[in-house]
């Protein structure tokens, strides 16, 4: 599963260009850079990432995770219990 997928199945708030209607739009759809529609005044809306931060945003994300998981595997070593 890749950690893009993580985010697939939520929703970010943004406002229509046109009208500035607050809609909510799947992070998928952004990310994929889809065309969708305002509710409100109905103007066909090219989502686009231009400054790249769905994938910088992912670089993050996989980033904590690597972290947290070096993290984990030292706690392990440290708090190792024999009986």
């Amino acid at each position: 599963m890749s950690t893009l997928d993580l985010f697939d199945g939520l929703f970010v708030t943004l406002k229509c260009p046109k009208c500035g209607y607050g809609m909510d739009v799947e992070f998928q759809s952004v990310r994929l850079q889809a065309i969708t529609f305002c509710p409100c005044c109905k103007v066909t809306i090219q989502l686009v990432d231009a400054d790249a931060s769905v994938y910088r945003g992912q670089e993050d994300v996989e980033s904590a995770i690597k972290d947290i998981r070096s993290e984990i595997k030292k706690l392990n070593k440290t708090f190792k219990i024999k009986m």
